[in-house]
């Protein structure tokens, strides 16, 4: 007959010692079955993931366990032991548990030699086997398999009949066979399981209970026999994010691990050229010697017990460890980044100043605190009395795929990750803050860099990724834990304001919620946003009467969209001063407030004047300009794809005429909520304009080509962008512009026919051809400019219309204007410190806006305003902050910012030099209470850079 039948061969040892095997059989025609012993272990040798009595026997090992006895259930398995630990991490032996190593005995050594089968069981995943010599094998069965099914399907596997597995590859041995097959298919394969006694599993037993329970600690197939080895802890893959720069600290991360503590691997750094271990740490630092060539990290398993057991459990292999390989070679760090070495420099001597009591800085400026200043702070008992805070907008990568067209005179190479974030990092360590508050934050970069780096800084932080499927960015807190203990972190997420049901005493809340059912684009704006803000409590480490609120949060961009920045600001106080409160009645002390952040608003911003001034007038301009916004509408790539399609249109009187809109100057009704529209639409009109211009006038940035310097001056621009049409009609070239993605802030094309289009150089019935566009004149755009100015004060003339209308307004809640002290106007809709009537967060809706007031007293650590944090082509701003409450906190200092001469040296941020399109801020700050711990002292006079 053809088919073949399996038979079970049983040896077991003898009372003397001596192993008795019976075989002989005839299992098919011609073939005769000679069996054999090739080994057996000693009865006190367990598996490596069974777990002994208290005595070190094995449990439920033995011949006597039959079939009745078997653990059945695959929830036996994972009741005895965890799935996915490394079972002592071992595999024929349960090394530790007699007290001696592998090899103690030459059955001990015989066992340690044998090849090996390791078997992964996790609790969700198939029971993995791979064997690799003296023949390579590898199953992956379901957890449910029985045992006899295993042995079934190996045999099938080995012997060559399996259908899914027969001659993989087509690869033979020198005997013609297929690789991996031992043994021709007509002769018969005997597959076991053997226990720690040498005894063969029940065939009816759960695979995964077989080897979670470690009840097998040897794989037989055919006479080769394999010591069973579960759970081999595995280091699969490790990153290093950061290019190697001598100076600058590179930590590895472990991406994928098995069966091991990821934080207890070892690690090994080699410089690839010749070979030499460099370090055996985790962090390195590139040196001198490292210049020019490539390195590389090797992560290995921890070490299980000594040598002998080491080596049985694989952790040393060279398939358990991970490597690492860098793409660039070392090369020398950065002497200085956004000139952070001086700046942080100078802030250092005005901190040494003032714990000096000196009324001027020491000069020349050093770049670390004296002995002499730290000698008489320590006298004075002023080492702890200055906390030096930092706030970041670091700019997230996840938007790096849209600075071709935001920052195209930054060289793509600059603003590669792996370059600015050690620059970044370079630069924020200069400051050694005690309180870190950064924006922008990537969510894989906080993992996998900046909580790694600051962690080993002495940091401890905290994440708050901005609320959105697509968000993969947020803020960021660090705090130094030998400055301060972190009482509590929370989190503020905007979007999910007004909340349906809040405690008493919300009333921002309240008030927003009304006002959203006043404007229904605000509350479908609303619910697109991610802000969020942080809020963090923490407390001096040296002295327990001095705790700080410290606020980071990062505001919603749009410019038109002022009313948000002022709600969202509002909301975040809100929840601060609640914390606050609660934090005065839990530790019997009010803490200081700090807020910090890329508030995305100037000084002249209703958001700022509400933090500094205290209170808000429901009547601010901003409140009516906020409520002409409108979530998606206007936008650059809007304005161009309204182009095109007038282009692609047939309709008569010209194609541009298509896009020209005629607004009435005056409303019919004359009131409030009827011009609003209109003035909206010239506001917008106004700003295109203005971006208009500063692209004609900065020559564009053609994508095809963003390295080049582009030629200054607006006929030159078109005139250079119409030659790169190669020659093509004036039309040609502006859909050539606008089917590849330009807008009017790219292309010096567009920008000409949008400038047509909004300047109204047409005639009355706006007939515009394109060739009235080329050539722009520099009259043409003197022109415009005039135009534009004119159209930028009739709006501004129809606003304060629209805000004298908006002051008639009282907001609700208010007393009567009557019941004031005389000499109020019933005209103004801002309230009056006598007009509330409790202290705390106050807020009364009034027409478009709310009346608000805050309870706390901010100052900027900056004494004069800087001129600016944000700069960018088309685009200078003061947007970043540090305020402080000056009833807690003063200022002693803030580092002073880069100038206008020092930005622009590479056109504008980001550059080589500056890592972000924003500076870092940084400032001491003083508390404004006398240490418990030390005495009285006069300060010295208040220092500002």
């Amino acid at each position: 007959p053809r088919r073949s039948h399996g038979l079970a061969l049983e040896a077991r040892p003898s009372s003397s010692g001596e192993v008795h095997g019976r075989a002989g059989a005839v299992a098919a025609v011609g073939c005769v079955v000679v069996a054999r012993c090739s080994g057996w272990q000693p009865p006190t040798f367990a598996p490596s993931c069974l777990a002994g009595d208290a005595a070190g026997r094995p449990r439920g090992g033995g011949s006597e366990r039959g079939a009745g006895a078997a653990l059945r259930p695959e929830a036996s398995a994972r009741a005895a032991v965890g799935f996915g630990q490394p079972q002592v991490s071992t595999g024929g032996v349960e090394l530790g548990q007699q007290g001696r190593a592998a090899g103690d005995t030459p059955a001990e050594a015989e066992w340690a030699a044998l090849p090996v089968a390791d078997v992964s069981v996790e609790e969700d995943g198939p029971v993995d086997i791979q064997i690799w010599k003296p023949f390579r094998m590898t199953f992956s069965r379901p957890q449910s398999d029985t045992v006899e099914r295993f042995y079934e399907k190996v045999a099938a596997r080995r012997s060559g009949s399996s259908p899914n597995k027969r001659n993989k590859g087509n690869r033979r041995d020198e005997l013609g066979r297929p690789t991996g097959f031992a043994q021709a298919i007509d002769e018969p394969i005997v597959v076991q399981l053997l226990d720690a006694d040498d005894a063969p599993l029940s065939a009816g037993l759960a695979l995964c209970a077989a080897f979670a329970l470690g009840q097998a600690a040897v794989l037989a197939i055919g006479a080769q026999r394999f010591r069973v080895r579960v759970n081999k802890p595995r280091v699969v893959e490790i990153r290093c994010e950061g290019r190697p720069l001598v100076g600058l600290p590179l930590i590895p991360v472990v991406q994928e691990s098995c069966f091991c503590d990821p934080e207890a691997v070892r690690w090994e750094w080699q410089r690839e050229v010749d070979g030499t271990i460099v370090s055996r740490e985790r962090r390195y630092i590139p040196t001198e010697a490292d210049i020019g060539s490539p390195l590389k990290v090797v992560a290995r398993p921890p070490l299980i017990g000594d040598e002998a057991e080491a080596k049985l459990a694989g952790v040393d292999e060279d398939a358990s460890a991970a490597l690492f390989k860098f793409e660039f070679e070392v090369d020398r760090g950065p002497w200085d980044v956004a000139c952070s070495r001086a700046r942080s420099a100078e802030l250092q001597s005005l901190r040494e100043a003032w714990l000096l009591g000196t009324p001027s800085p020491p000069s020349p400026p050093r770049m670390s605190s004296s002995s002499a200043a730290q000698g008489v702070a320590a006298e004075r008992g002023r080492g702890t009395e200055v906390l030096r805070v930092v706030s970041y907008n670091v700019l997230a990568d996840t938007y790096r795929h849209s600075w071709l067209d935001i920052f195209p005179y930054c060289n793509p190479a600059f603003y590669r990750p792996e370059l600015r974030l050690q620059h970044a990092r370079f630069e924020l360590a200069n400051y050694d803050a005690d309180i870190l508050c950064l924006q922008e934050i990537d969510r894989r970069w906080f993992e996998n860099y900046w909580n790694l780096h600051f962690g080993y800084d002495g940091y401890i932080g905290h994440y708050t990724e901005k609320v959105g499927q697509k968000s993969t960015e947020g803020c960021a807190l660090f705090v130094r834990k030998d400055a301060f203990e972190v009482i509590e972190f929370r989190d503020v997420h905007l979007s999910s304001k007004p909340r349906a049901v809040r405690a008493d005493g919300f009333v921002v809340e309240a008030a927003l919620e009304e006002l959203m059912e006043r404007q229904p684009n605000l509350k479908d704006l609303w619910d697109r946003l991610g802000t969020i803000g942080q809020l963090g409590l923490l407390r001096s480490r040296t002295d327990t009467t001095r705790v700080v609120l410290v606020v980071n949060t990062h505001l919603y961009f749009a410019e038109m969209a002022r009313h948000v920045k002022v709600l969202q600001a509002a909301l975040i106080l809100e929840e601060a001063n609640a914390m606050l409160e609660k934090a005065t009645k839990t530790l019997g002390v009010r803490p200081s407030m700090l807020l910090c952040g890329d508030l995305n608003s100037e000084m002249s911003t209703a958001a700022v004047q509400f933090l500094l001034d205290g209170s808000l007038s429901s009547a601010h301009p901003d409140w009516v300009l906020g409520s002409m916004f409108k979530w998606g509408r206007d936008t650059d790539k809007a304005d161009a794809r309204e182009m095109e399609e007038a282009l692609a249109s047939a309709r008569p009187g010209g194609p541009l005429s298509q896009l020209a809109r005629t607004t009435s100057a005056e409303s019919s009704s004359g009131t409030i909520y009827s011009t609003q529209e209109d003035v909206a639409y010239r506001l917008r009109r106004v700003q295109r304009i203005q971006r208009c211009l500063a692209t004609l006038d900065k020559g564009g940035n053609p994508s095809a080509n963003p390295a080049r310097h582009p030629a200054r001056g607006s006929a030159d621009a078109v005139a250079a962008a119409y030659q790169n049409s190669r020659g093509k009609s004036l039309e040609v070239a502006l859909r050539t512009a606008l089917v590849s993605g330009e807008t009017y802030k790219t292309s010096p094309v567009i920008a000409a026919a949008q400038l047509v289009l909004d300047a109204e150089f047409a005639n009355a019935e706006l007939d515009v051809s394109l060739s009235e566009i080329m050539p722009l004149k520099r009259s043409t755009l003197e022109k415009a400019t005039v135009a534009a100015t004119a159209f930028a004060k009739q709006c501004e003339r129809e606003m304060e219309a629209l805000v004298e209308e908006q002051k008639k307004v009282r907001p609700f809640g208010l007393p009567s204007p009557s019941s004031s002290s005389s000499g109020s106007s019933s005209s103004s809709s801002a309230p009056r410190s006598d007009e509330w009537e409790e202290d705390g967060m106050m807020a009364a809706l009034g027409g478009l806006g709310i009346a608000l007031r805050h309870p706390f007293k901010f100052k900027s650590a900056y004494k004069a305003v800087p001129a600016f944090t944000n700069f960018v082509a088309g685009y200078v701003a003061t947007l970043d902050w540090i305020l402080f409450d000056e009833r807690g906190l003063e200022r002693v200092g803030s580092a002073k910012l880069p100038g206008r001469d020092i930005v622009e040296k590479h056109i504008a941020l980001p550059s080589r030099e500056f890592p972000s399109d924003h500076l870092l801020l940084a400032a001491d700050l003083a508390w404004t209470t006398p240490s418990s711990s030390s005495s009285s002292q006069p300060r010295g006079e208040k220092m500002d850079a």
